[in-house]
Formats: C-alpha cells, sequence, structure tokens
C-alpha cells in the first residue's frame, strides 16, 4: 500500500463571471502537447506568477521570530553590564554595613554620656605596626563624628 503524499484543492468557476468563463475556456481547450494535464497548467501557472509577482507579498508575514544570535561583543556588554550592576550592589551593601556600624558606634557614644574614648590616639594600628594620631588628624575624626551624630538626630 503506497502512503498518498499529495494535498487535493477544488476549484470553483461561476459562469456568470468573463474571467472564470474564460478561464474555463482554456482549461477545455488545453494543448497537452505543452501541458501533462490541467492540474500542471495550474502548478505552471501559480510557480510563474509567485516567481514573478513575489512569495512575500503573497502570503502571510511569519508571526514567529526568528532566532536570533548573540555576537562575542554582545555577550562582553553584557558581561560589563552584569559587573558594573554587581559592582554598584556590593558598594551599596558596604554603604549599609558602614553606617549601621557608625551608627552603633555613635549611639553608644551617645548612651555613655560622650565620655567613652572613641579612638586612643596613642595605639592606631597601621599595616604591622603602630602609629601616633597627630592632634590634627584627631580633631578631623571627632569633626566627623559630630557630623555623623548631626546627621543621625535628624531623622
Amino acid at each position: 500500500m503506497s502512503i498518498d503524499r499529495t494535498v487535493k484543492f477544488t476549484v470553483r468557476l461561476n459562469m456568470l463571471n468573463p474571467a472564470h468563463v474564460a478561464i474555463n475556456k482554456v482549461l477545455n481547450e488545453l494543448n497537452l502537447d505543452i501541458f501533462k494535464s490541467k492540474n500542471q497548467f495550474f502548478i505552471d501557472a501559480a510557480t510563474y506568477y509567485i516567481e514573478n509577482y513575489g512569495q512575500e507579498e503573497l502570503t502571510k508575514p511569519k508571526k514567529e521570530k526568528e532566532p536570533e544570535f548573540v555576537s562575542t561583543e554582545d555577550m562582553e556588554a553584557i558581561e560589563e553590564r552584569i559587573r558594573q550592576a554587581a559592582k554598584e550592589e556590593a558598594r551599596q551593601e558596604a554603604n549599609k554595613e558602614v553606617m549601621t556600624m557608625v551608627g552603633s558606634l555613635l549611639a553608644a557614644i551617645q548612651s555613655g554620656g560622650g565620655t567613652m574614648p572613641v579612638i586612643n590616639p596613642d595605639n592606631v594600628v597601621v599595616g604591622a605596626g603602630t602609629k601616633s594620631i597627630s592632634d590634627e588628624e584627631l580633631e578631623d575624626y571627632e569633626e566627623l563624628v559630630q557630623n555623623a551624630l548631626s546627621w543621625m538626630e535628624k531623622d
């Protein structure tokens, strides 16, 4: 038993339509020395029409989007955007942590009546040894603490 691989279409011609009458006349008088059959005539006519008019114009555009490929340059740009976003997020998280620590330190200072020593100017660890903080650096630090305290009091 053979598998039928054909598709069938039916053509109806209205004999009150002059164009249909002309098509019917040609089909009935078709020169079978040129065309093997009426079927082959329709196939050749449709092929000629498609080739000369353009298949894109005759058919509906596909709604499905063709798959797109990402170039190496696009991938590098995407990677860079992800890295920048990760760096920004990490920076924001670090800022939150630092502000939390400064807030806790300042709260401890305030609860101690402002007498809690914040820094011992003689024993600041720098690298592998210790270093004394100058009076100017200590004043800068105290000014920073006061600014942070006043900033926190605004909330």
